[in-house]
């Protein structure tokens, strides 16, 4: 359980360390992330030839789902768009971030984690988190800043750049800016 202060963007964690639990990721009612990654009503393939499908706002297509190319769904509502969104930015962000981080956070820090283990989980856990959980901010903040993989470098995918940059200036100076 926690409690959230709207004066000071606390997050104060009670309860064990080593289990934080936060609030409600508050990053998309206040940044809406849907607008970094643009919204996609019809399934698509994200990379040729790769066979990985994604459908509204970055949503993974798994098999058994009722979208194509598994099912035969072609094109989904905004609505179900924003319905994948919350569900798939719980499970794959915040759940992720409350397991991973032992220390309490802002919730503008928690907040930056999510949408990076959102976008990029295993860059998050293994380059960032460390150094949330030994309390090096600034050091997490550049890590944030500079994370891209080789699959997915800076300099193919230029919005990542700018998605990274946000990201940091989120966990460290608290800007949505």
């Amino acid at each position: 359980m926690s409690f959230f202060d709207d004066d000071d963007d606390e997050c104060t964690v009670l309860g064990s360390k080593n289990t934080p639990k936060f609030i409600k990721n508050q990053l998309v009612n206040v940044l809406n992330v849907e607008k970094m990654a643009s919204s996609r009503l019809p399934p698509y393939e994200t990379r040729k030839g790769n066979g990985d499908w994604t459908v509204g706002y970055g949503h993974k297509i798994k098999k058994g789902e009722p979208y194509y190319p598994y099912g035969n769904v072609r094109s989904i509502t905004e609505q179900q768009a924003n319905s994948l969104f919350d569900a798939d930015v719980k499970r794959e962000g915040e759940d992720k971030v409350n397991s991973w981080v032992n220390v309490s956070l802002t919730q503008l820090q928690f907040d930056a984690l999510v949408s990076m283990a959102f976008n990029a989980p295993g860059l998050c856990k293994s380059l960032v988190i460390p150094l949330v959980n030994q309390g090096k901010h600034i050091e997490a903040a550049a890590t944030i800043k500079t994370a891209q993989s080789s699959s997915a470098p800076f300099s193919v995918y230029p919005g990542l750049k700018k998605r990274r940059e946000k990201e940091a200036a989120i966990y460290l100076q608290g800007s949505y800016e």
